[in-house]
């Protein structure tokens, strides 16, 4: 869960022209700013990717078919900071970020090429069952959302600490916290990562 932290809590300098759409060449009928990257903390210091759809830029991977490195390296290149429209069919050229999946292989470290969902559980997942659940383990909504799961967070295990990417504030990688009844009304199903069996 080490790589969950790391993306959690990367630190990166947000430039005017990464905030501004004028600036970077995007369209801007496919791309919207994550809410949570405002104009006024531009010049400053931010923790945390933002959410880019079908995007793979982490502390230490890079979407397909982009010029940098990783993301860092995106941003000192005055990329556009996160893409969170869901409506376009995919990674939209010149943002920088990470998507739900981007977020799941990099825990993983799958980090040779972005993955989908699907992708991730066929290839690296054994399903298991809710009860042998641990942190570390992913839920995936198929086709839809997948995460990573972290620690109960009460008593009565009505509930799991999660650790995601994914376009509810703030759009970025981040700790949230699910009910049993948000896993079962999405028909998600759990897996544990087969390199760690």
């Amino acid at each position: 869960m080490n790589n969950t932290v790391q993306m959690n809590n990367y630190r990166w300098y947000y430039s005017l022209n990464s905030w501004d759409y004028y600036y970077i060449p995007v369209d801007t009928n496919k791309v919207t700013r994550p809410t949570w990257l405002s104009y006024t903390m531009t010049g400053d210091y931010v923790t945390a990717i933002p959410y880019a759809w079908g995007g793979f830029d982490t502390d230490v991977t890079h979407s397909t078919n982009t010029s940098w490195l990783d993301y860092g390296d995106a941003m000192s290149k005055d990329r556009f900071a996160g893409n969170i429209n869901t409506s376009t069919g995919g990674y939209q050229s010149g943002t920088a970020g990470v998507d739900c999946s981007g977020y799941v292989g990099r825990a993983w470290t799958l980090t040779a090429y972005k993955r989908n969902d699907k992708q991730i559980v066929d290839s690296f997942g054994v399903e298991i069952a809710k009860t042998s659940i641990g942190p570390g383990d992913a839920a995936d909504w198929y086709g839809h959302h997948i995460l990573i799961l972290g620690d109960w967070y009460d008593p009565a295990s009505s509930g799991i600490m999660t650790k995601e990417a994914n376009v509810t504030p703030p759009e970025s990688g981040k700790v949230d916290y699910r009910t049993w009844d948000y896993f079962t009304a999405n028909g998600y199903k759990f897996y544990k990562y087969k390199n760690l069996l």
